[in-house]
């Protein structure tokens, strides 16, 4: 089997430690591919009640100045976004901004005295744009 030119000259030891040694190579080969891809994993996530405000051309609802949409974030190591909630175990996307361009501020006072009120400052959203939006925690 040896002299067959299908085997190259390799000895039947080499056909059965071939395989063998790229057995014991695998889990080095999947460090280095992991090393070099992204790994994304949930910091936190949880709702929050984003505050619109009402111009004069909207009609003041029992002299509320605000409307309140709820929201939901999710935080990831590098990335928020947020969503609505589309059913108990889906979500909506609405915005996403890397965590990097994301700046968070206390909204004193100017939420209407809301309670842990939070200025969100996406640096760059998804489109591009500068989004703030005031948000309370429920």
């Amino acid at each position: 089997m040896e002299n067959h030119p299908a085997c190259q000259s390799l000895s039947l030891h080499s056909f059965l430690m071939l395989p063998m040694q790229r057995v014991t190579r695998l889990p080095l080969l999947l460090d280095a591919v992991l090393r070099h891809l992204p790994v994304r994993w949930l910091v936190r996530s949880g709702e929050m009640t984003q505050l619109i405000w009402k111009t004069d051309e909207m009609k003041l609802t029992f002299g509320k100045k605000f409307h309140k949409l709820p929201l939901y974030l999710f935080l990831f190591n590098d990335l928020l976004v947020i969503t609505k909630k589309k059913s108990e175990e889906q979500y909506v996307a609405i915005d996403h901004c890397p965590r990097s361009l994301l700046e968070v501020s206390s909204s004193e006072g100017g939420a209407a005295n809301a309670k842990h009120a939070l200025l969100l400052t996406l640096l760059e959203n998804h489109d591009g744009r500068t989004v703030e939006m005031v948000t309370t925690s429920n």
